[in-house]
């Protein structure tokens, strides 16, 4: 503990995180102090988003070091029309302490209209305790959503009404599996739309997972899409990247992912699976019926129908390249003449980096093979009077990390 006492007041005009996507608040003013025992924040006033927000935590120096924080706000959020704008009131507190590895900490949250309220105001509450020391942190959560638009909260997110609940916490241990971790979510979107439509695509979720302590299991999870739907199932070990899942595809609409695509719905399964360090996977997904020329709008492009994508391949990491390090009086490059000379077939070929290796891997549809280093696909796409096959391969490449290369024809 420190025998002093600090009064800091501070006042930021604008402050801005440059990453993806951006952050900017505004007007950020308050102070901090310190007496010796108690460590003070207090923030008068920033701006947010569409929101404008205050917020005070307290921080006791000695253990058990109780902390409180507490965040009030109101958003703003735009309705149709000439309305006035909706006015959502925000509250949140954090309470518990931090010493020694029995810290705990309790999370409560709200989301409350301010004006306008009707049978479908926008509503949220979460709940959730915390362990922040221990292997898994999230002891228990639950949350009940009700006419939830994200882009209220956050102008970067899609439009949404999104109802339903999430239910997370520990499991009974039983003689034949121990104790572990559960969660629950049923959710629905009653205001779906294509992603660059500024929509959530997504109109239902149904999913259940369990932790053991070691292993990660998603018995059933099903995505609804419009009148389709993507049902997933796996397991994921995290301390060794272990992983094994699939995904079926039924009658899933293009269209209500992106404009830019046909309405002919696609079905098939997509797999994925570790095995001797490297992903193993493969996808066979078609359309049911042969896809029709049809008519666009002018100015707009007719839409891309999906035939049939098959693939099936490997993913590994490439090894780190190993660069020579450059001593003085040796060239980084061969001289121009070298190249010249190695160009027209006389001399020594100057010594470039050998390429990655590429291994074969097993044969897949066609005879397309996988590769160790990278994967190797192909794929059909088809639309008004044009069909587009393409094989082609990706994988790590010193100046086009994590880009495909592809070869069209």
């Amino acid at each position: 503990m420190l025998p002093l006492q600090i009064g800091l007041p501070f006042r930021v005009d604008r402050l801005e995180w440059a990453g993806t996507p951006a952050v900017q608040a505004l007007g950020l003013a308050g102070d901090y102090r310190f007496d010796g025992q108690q460590h003070r924040l207090n923030i008068e006033q920033v701006a947010l988003a569409q929101g404008r927000y205050t917020a005070r935590a307290t921080l006791d120096a000695q253990a058990p070091m109780a902390l409180k924080i507490t965040v009030d706000g109101t958003v703003h959020t735009p309705m149709p029309g000439n309305q006035a704008p909706l006015q959502i009131g925000a509250h949140a507190t954090l309470e518990g302490t931090l010493a020694t590895a029995a810290a705990q900490l309790q999370l409560q949250a709200r989301l409350r209209p301010e004006t306008g309220t009707t049978d479908t105001a926008l509503q949220a509450d979460v709940q959730a305790a915390v362990a922040p020391w221990a292997p898994q942190p999230l002891q228990s959560a639950t949350a009940t959503l009700r006419a939830l638009d994200l882009a209220a909260l956050w102008p970067q997110a899609p439009t949404t009404q999104l109802q339903g609940t999430l239910q997370a916490g520990p499991t009974p241990g039983t003689a034949e599996a121990p104790a572990g971790w559960a969660l629950g979510l049923q959710l629905q979107n009653t205001l779906p739309g294509p992603w660059d439509t500024a929509r959530l695509p997504l109109t239902a979720l149904q999913a259940q997972a369990t932790y053991d302590g070691t292993r990660w299991t998603l018995p059933g999870a099903t995505a609804s899409v419009g009148k389709g739907s993507v049902t997933l199932q796996g397991r994921y070990t995290p301390a060794t990247g272990a992983l094994e899942g699939t995904a079926q595809l039924r009658q899933l609409p293009p269209d209500a992912l992106h404009t830019a695509l046909a309405a002919a719905p696609l079905s098939g399964q997509v797999s994925a699976r570790t095995q001797d360090g490297a992903v193993v996977f493969s996808a066979d997904i078609g359309a049911a019926d042969t896809p029709r020329a049809q008519n666009s709008s002018p100015g707009r492009a007719a839409p891309l129908h999906i035939r049939r994508l098959t693939t099936q391949g490997q993913w590994q990491t490439a090894p780190a390249i190993h660069r020579p390090e450059r001593r003085p009086g040796h060239a980084a490059h061969p001289a121009p003449a070298a190249r010249r000379a190695a160009s027209q077939g006389g001399g020594d070929r100057p010594a470039y980096p050998p390429p990655h290796p590429v291994r074969p891997g097993p044969a897949g549809p066609g005879g397309a093979g996988g590769h160790r280093q990278g994967q190797r696909t192909t794929g059909a796409a088809a639309w008004p009077g044009r069909t587009a096959d393409a094989m082609g391969r990706c994988g790590p490449h010193p100046g086009l990390a994590g880009r495909p290369a592809v070869d069209r024809r």
